[in-house]
């Protein structure tokens, strides 16, 4: 019938279950169904014979049998049972106070009905044309196969044709619990059901299926009481009691961007733990030890895992999973040590090489000759590292230019090798945190020598990114105008996807334009020829992201900044 007062009833089911919750401590211990072993795999349907034996009860709608034997001692939730009681609403109860119970609640379910096994429990009906509710014990001891059918049900209980056929089968000794399934002609109604095991003790272990897919997920803290699908014809969905014990207090720590360490409380008995761990994309990392704890190895960097720990057992039996998700730190940045220091190429004669780079995934380098904090408030600096030469003949200054608000520390040491110990020359530090250093200028370096270049936050807790860094030999002056002439760009803001820079009064023949984003990202760079120190050149800007932007030209040894607009 109708699922009338659904949710008053959802409401009374959770206070009973507060109420058996809090009578915890004195319940029988049992062993839990929320440990039994979850598979799915394509088989079979076969129908029973005609010699099976009917249970006209359950041929209705809301109805409920007697007792059906079993024909075996059958054993779930750790305790023997020899019969059970059918339900016209997809499921099989093993206690004999059982009611129909048209509404699905395999973790809030009254104890009177529970501990039971649902293949499909919802407001069913088995009064359609051709529906028929049967039962047959098959076999010899000690493998018998216990097996109920409810055949061509109607889902729900109003549905103008048979939807599903499904069969539930208990295997003797192994206690294993299948489900196997068959689609009808017809087409779910108001469908609303659960699959899965709900147990008899309390709290209540159950396990419920997430879908009727060929792989759904069986979960023992949520029950999902929305399925609407049929599973496909020949579907088997198993859960296979176990005596291997599940371990607990599983905990991940000590990650890395490429390892983790997996802790957990093992249990006696055990020959072996397995650990799988499984990336949101990409190849699992399987490890097996003898105990706690187990390290994982190969992992991605930057890369949500979710890891599941069995126990194996003699006679080739393994234990439910736990499970925890954990996620890997970024892969260090390739230059985040000095030996790794990555080459800064310098521009000459006036001109000034672009260097885009990240301190993503850096970490701070132990001191070696020289202390932190350097010019800024970072005592812990995530620091990546640059090595530049000094051309052997020329100016002996040397000038580098920092965007981007990764970018808030620049240092310059001395050193003999990359293994120090350094020498701090000179540090350029911004205004605060997140906001580029700027322009570090050095004069009287050794020519033909190697020097070292950190840049880092200005703050140990500044964000981590991509910046640029502007090197050239030479005093780079960075001024508001040229001395003697003008830069200016135009228009601004630019909706045109085009801007035009105009340089007049300028003493060189060429100059250099770089647009960095708001990221301090290099976006364009463009050599502008001068003629009698004056120029309009177009800077095409239309596949750009709409935003502010930083204009810089170098003209000679000038340096001048403007913010664009572009609309």
């Amino acid at each position: 019938m109708l699922k009338r007062l659904q949710l008053a009833r959802r409401v009374w089911h959770t206070a009973l279950a507060i109420v058996a919750g809090m009578s915890c401590a004195v319940s029988t211990a049992q062993a839990q169904v929320d440990t039994y072993i979850f598979s799915a795999s394509q088989g079979t349907f076969t129908p029973l014979p005609a010699t099976a034996t009917v249970a006209t009860a359950v041929q209705d709608d809301d109805a409920i049998s007697g007792a059906i034997p079993i024909g075996f001692s059958f054993a779930f939730d750790g305790v023997p049972y020899t019969n059970v009681y059918a339900s016209s609403n997809g499921f099989l109860s093993f206690n004999s106070a059982a009611s129909s119970s048209l509404t699905n609640d395999l973790d809030a379910a009254a104890a009177a009905i529970r501990p039971l096994v649902a293949p499909l429990w919802d407001d069913l009906a088995g009064e359609g044309t051709g529906s028929a509710a049967k039962y047959q014990t098959t076999g010899t001891a000690p493998n018998r196969v216990f097996t109920f059918e409810w055949l061509n049900w109607e889902w729900n209980y109003s549905a103008t044709a048979p939807v599903v056929s499904f069969q539930v089968k208990l295997y003797e000794t192994t206690n294993r619990v299948e489900f196997v399934y068959r689609r009808e002609s017809g087409t779910p109604n108001s469908a609303s059901a659960s699959i899965g095991l709900s147990g008899a003790g309390s709290p209540i272990s159950f396990l419920s299926l997430n879908n009727t897919s060929a792989s759904p997920t069986a979960s023992s803290t949520l029950e999902t009481t929305s399925l609407a699908t049929a599973p496909a014809t020949g579907q088997v969905y198993a859960f296979q009691a176990t005596n291997c014990t599940r371990i607990s207090n599983l905990i991940v720590d000590n990650v890395t961007s490429s390892t983790a360490s997996v802790t957990f409380t093992g249990v006696t008995g055990v020959t072996s733990y397995t650990a799988v761990a499984t990336p949101t994309t990409g190849t699992p990392v399987t490890v097996t030890g003898a105990g706690s704890p187990l390290q994982l190895t190969g992992l991605q960097g930057l890369m949500q895992y979710r890891v599941s720990v069995v126990s194996n057992c003699s006679g080739g039996q393994s234990s439910a999973p736990i499970s925890a998700t954990f996620t890997t730190l970024l892969p260090p940045s390739v230059n985040d040590e000095p030996c790794n220091a990555t080459t800064l190429t310098l521009g000459t004669g006036g001109a000034f090489q672009t260097t885009s780079s990240t301190n993503l995934g850096a970490s701070a380098t132990l001191p070696n000759g020289y202390s932190n904090p350097g010019c800024t408030t970072a005592a812990n600096p995530k620091d990546v590292w640059f090595r530049v030469q000094m051309p052997a003949s020329g100016s002996t200054a040397l000038t580098i230019v920092a965007a981007g608000g990764p970018a808030g520390q620049v240092r310059l040491f001395s050193a003999a090798t990359c293994n120090g110990p350094f020498t701090q020359v000179t540090c350029k530090g911004s205004a605060g945190p997140n906001t580029a250093a700027g322009t570090l200028v050095v004069t009287g370096l050794t020519a033909g020598a190697t020097y070292y270049v950190s840049v880092s936050g200005f703050g140990s807790s500044d964000t981590q990114g991509p910046f640029t860094l502007q090197a050239g030999q030479g005093a780079l002056a960075v001024k508001g105008e040229l001395p003697t002439g003008d830069v200016s760009v135009f228009p601004n803001p630019s909706s045109t996807g085009q801007l035009t820079l105009h340089i007049a009064g300028a003493t060189t023949s060429t100059a250099h334009a770089t647009l960095l984003n708001g990221l301090g990202q290099t976006v364009l760079t463009q050599q502008v020829s001068l003629r009698g120190g004056t120029v309009e050149q177009p800077l095409s800007v239309k596949n750009l992201a709409k935003g502010i932007y930083t204009l810089r030209v170098q003209v000679g040894d000038i340096l001048i900044a403007r913010k664009v607009v572009l609309e």
